[in-house]
C-alpha cells in the first residue's frame, strides 16, 4: 500500500511520541481528533494513535472495531479499485472479524450461513457487525464472481440482520441502511433477483427506517438517493433526498456528513439515467 512521504513522517514521529504516553491519555487524544479526521493528516494521527493503544492493549476489542473504522473511512480518500484501496479494505475488515472473535475476514468467507448465523447469535458489538459488513462488501463489490461463490448476499443478510437485532439505532441506523442498500442492488439486478431474491419494496422499508431513526446521517439519503431511487428513476424523489443532505448541518457526524455532501453532488451533476 502506498502512503506519502508525509504520512510516513506522521506515523514516526506519533510514534516515538506515543512510546511514553499511557493508554487512557492516548485515547483522550484520539477522541479529541476525531471531529476532525475529515482532513486526511488528522485521519492518519487518529490511525497512529488507535494503532498505538491497541499495541499497548490488545485484549481489547473496541479498539480493534476504532480501527475497523478509521482504515475504512481512510479507503473513501482513495482510487476504488486500487491496490491501496482494496489493501485498506482488507485491513478494516480483518479488524471489524477481529472484533468479533474470528481471525480476518476471510473465515467469513469460508464458513456456511448456518455456520455464520449460528456464530453471529453470539456477536453483540454493532460495530464490529457494521464494519465487518461494509468493508468485506465493498471488497466483494470488485470481484463479482467471487461474491457469488461465497454467498456474499445471504451472509452480509446475516450480517446487517444482527446488526439491526443488537442496535437497530448504532450510526444513525446503519443496519436497516446497508440492508437497503443491499436489496437495492439485489431487487435493480435481474439475475440478483433472480437467485437471492428481495424486492424494492423491501429496500425501500429498510431505507424509510433509516432515515427515521438517523435523520441527521446524512448518507442515509445519499444511499437511498442512489441505490434506490435514481435506479428506479424515481427522479422527485431523488432530487428531495439529495438537496436535502446539501442544506443540512455536518453535525453529529462531520466526516460521513462531508462524504455525503460531496457524493450528493456527484451524483446531482450525472446524467438521468438509472445509476448502475
Amino acid at each position: 500500500m502506498r502512503i506519502t512521504v508525509f504520512a510516513v513522517c506522521v506515523f514516526v514521529a506519533l510514534g516515538q511520541a506515543c512510546a511514553a504516553i499511557p493508554v487512557q491519555e492516548l485515547l483522550e487524544d484520539l477522541q479529541a481528533l476525531m471531529p476532525d479526521r475529515w482532513d486526511l493528516a488528522v485521519l492518519e494521527q487518529c490511525i497512529a494513535l488507535a494503532d498505538e493503544a491497541l499495541t499497548r492493549s490488545p485484549e481489547n476489542p473496541e479498539l480493534r472495531v476504532v480501527l475497523a473504522q478509521l482504515w475504512h473511512e481512510r479507503s473513501i480518500r482513495l482510487d476504488e479499485g486500487s491496490t491501496a484501496w482494496m489493501d485498506v479494505l482488507k485491513q478494516a475488515a480483518d479488524y471489524a472479524c477481529q472484533a468479533m472473535g474470528l481471525d480476518s475476514y476471510v473465515r467469513l468467507e469460508r464458513m456456511s450461513a448456518p455456520e455464520l448465523e449460528e456464530y453471529l447469535s453470539q456477536v453483540d458489538n454493532p460495530g464490529a457487525l457494521l464494519w465487518a459488513g461494509d468493508s468485506w462488501g465493498k471488497i466483494l463489490g470488485t470481484h463479482q464472481l467471487h461474491a457469488f461463490r461465497v454467498n456474499s448476499v445471504g451472509k452480509l443478510r446475516l450480517i446487517y440482520g444482527r446488526l439491526v437485532e443488537v442496535d437497530p439505532d448504532f450510526f444513525g441506523g446503519a443496519g436497516h441502511r446497508s440492508l437497503g442498500a443491499l436489496e437495492s442492488n439485489v431487487a435493480t439486478n435481474t439475475i440478483a433477483r433472480w437467485m437471492f431474491g428481495g424486492s424494492a419494496d423491501e429496500a425501500r422499508a429498510h431505507f424509510e427506517q433509516a432515515l427515521e431513526r438517523g435523520p441527521d446521517y446524512l448518507m442515509n439519503h445519499v444511499e437511498y438517493a442512489s441505490h434506490l431511487a435514481g435506479p428506479l428513476s424515481e427522479w422527485e424523489l431523488f432530487d428531495d433526498l439529495l438537496h436535502h443532505v446539501l442544506e443540512a448541518p455536518l453535525a453529529p457526524e462531520p466526516f460521513w456528513n462531508t462524504f455525503a455532501k460531496e457524493e450528493a453532488l456527484r451524483f446531482l451533476h450525472q446524467e438521468r439515467r438509472p445509476i448502475p
